[in-house]
């Protein structure tokens, strides 16, 4: 075997290694960046989500309460109001299909004169600590005087 051979191939083998160790701290170096990135990113959403304005129901079908909508309507007892309010207009429901129902029910919780005075104050005190206006307050109101005016209605079919 000849003499420089073994030189050869430590000299080979140590640029191999070298060549690796750089490119594993490179490797390293990228994944340090990128979650840094990322943690920018996060931040940044976390910023958007920020700005937005809360909302008490989800426009699912049906149209739903979020948990702070559910806040609000355990707070105020809305589903107390809701099966008050329901006998003042059931006769109103009857025979609608259940988006007749929901829009009845939300104009009805629009008018701040069904509700009393206590109610309008708790209303607007709701709003104003949960940083939500009084119209987005009845909407949560509407939807429970729905869901007991579709409950009525399910009881009335044959």
């Amino acid at each position: 075997m000849p003499d420089w051979l073994p030189l050869a191939t430590a000299i080979t083998l140590g640029g191999a290694l070298i060549g690796i160790g750089i490119w594993i701290g490179s490797v390293n170096t990228d994944r340090v960046n990128f979650k840094e990135f990322m943690r920018e990113i996060r931040d940044k959403i976390d910023k958007i989500f920020e700005r937005l304005p809360p909302v008490v129901t989800v426009g699912q079908s049906p149209v739903r309460l979020t948990d702070l909508g559910r806040s609000i309507s355990k707070e105020l007892d809305a589903a107390a109001w809701a099966r008050s309010a329901a006998s003042n207009i059931q006769n109103k429901a009857q025979g609608l299909e259940a988006y007749a129902i929901q829009e009845l029910s939300f104009a009805y919780a629009d008018d701040a004169g069904n509700y009393s005075t206590g109610e309008n104050s708790g209303i607007r005190r709701s709003a104003y600590e949960k940083g939500v206006d009084q119209e987005q307050v009845r909407r949560v109101f509407g939807v429970e005087l729905r869901d007991v005016l579709l409950a009525i209605s399910d009881m009335d079919a044959p």
